[in-house]
């Protein structure tokens, strides 16, 4: 028995590698019978590619690092239906590789489906819009260390999208730049891209914040903030704007608007609302927050990845009729997570 999975790499007697607290050497380590484990998550090499043995019944796991950068051997010596010996390599050089023709016809056919199906262009953009983990140089940094282009889109569609979905006009929409999991291209907009963009499981809820629950929700996004590198924390805004110190890699916001309303102002005494003052805003969810959440969920707006994928392919469809061009139709963001000094 093989299992595949995605629960990440930590070595072995490890107590965390996700958001579920659990890993591929424990999973190992107390699941009889499985005789090996591909792995994920981490974009690990385990053992130099070699992967290890795991548990008093011998579990063979590997991972083969991340995105097609390398391909996984995997090979089982299998005897009378037991496994005698297992070997692993990881291959760096595929231009000798040649695929199996079976294996990449049904490929294609998939591939094929899903033109078909999500191809279809429901928006243009004249600019590459950033959605890069790591920096894409002239195009805006990191979507998890500053401001990029498309987290001024998604976050303004989301805003928008929802306001209509639930009859409400949303002050504010934040969502983390870790969960815009990827770039679109110059050129056409299709549902595959929003797809892409929104790949992995999120929930949007809305929210009513006091001004002190502003600030902490903007103070904890720009806990960490590296231009050059990622991080988990990072927000994105719409109907929000920050201006921010930057020290040793951490932001400090110095102020903070939402809408046309100053909320905070640091050289001004913090705080620049009445105690009174509320603001209604649509926030995410991810991960170990949507596995351990408890709460009540009449104010969840999309309950999975799917529902988000459609509430921002759905408003793409019924916006761009007529001109198809989106805002930001730019190569820049438009200053609304601004680093001051």
């Amino acid at each position: 028995m093989i299992g595949v999975g995605h629960t990440g790499w930590l070595g072995e007697g490890a107590t965390t590698a996700s958001s579920n607290d659990t890993n591929s050497w424990q999973l190992a380590d107390k699941v009889t019978g499985l005789d090996a484990f591909v792995d994920g998550h981490t974009h690990s090499i385990i053992n130099k590619g070699q992967g290890v043995l795991v548990g008093s019944d011998p579990t063979y796991v590997n991972q083969a690092e991340s995105f097609g950068y390398c391909i996984g051997v995997m090979e089982l010596y299998v005897k009378d239906g037991r496994v005698l010996a297992k070997h692993g390599e990881v291959i760096h050089d595929m231009s000798g590789i040649t695929p199996d023709a079976e294996v990449q016809a049904l490929v294609d056919l998939a591939e094929a489906r899903v033109k078909e199906d999500f191809g279809k262009p429901i928006a243009h953009t004249d600019y590459f819009l950033n959605g890069e983990r790591m920096s894409a140089g002239n195009e805006g940094g990191t979507v998890r260390g500053n401001e990029t282009n498309l987290g001024d889109l998604m976050t303004d569609v989301i805003r928008a999208a929802a306001s209509e979905k639930m009859g409400v006009d949303y002050d504010f929409a934040a969502y983390p730049g870790f969960w815009l999991r990827s770039s679109i291209e110059a050129g056409d907009i299709t549902l595959e891209s929003i797809q892409g963009v929104f790949a992995n499981p999120t929930v949007l809820y809305y929210d009513t914040y006091t001004a002190d629950q502003v600030v902490s929700m903007v103070t904890r996004g720009l806990n960490s903030v590296y231009p050059e590198k990622e991080d988990t924390t990072f927000t994105q805004y719409s109907g929000l704007t920050v201006t921010y110190t930057n020290t040793a890699g951490k932001g400090t916001p110095l102020t903070i608007t939402v809408g046309d309303t100053l909320v905070y102002d640091a050289a001004n005494g913090g705080i620049q609302v009445g105690a009174d003052w509320t603001c209604e805003g649509v926030l995410t969810m991810s991960g170990g927050e949507i596995d351990s959440y408890t709460g009540d969920m009449a104010n969840w707006i999309c309950h999975d990845k799917t529902e988000v994928q459609a509430l921002v392919g759905d408003w793409f469809q019924s916006h761009t009729a007529d001109d198809y061009t989106i805002f930001p139709n730019t190569v820049a963001p438009d200053g609304r997570i601004v680093a001051v000094g």
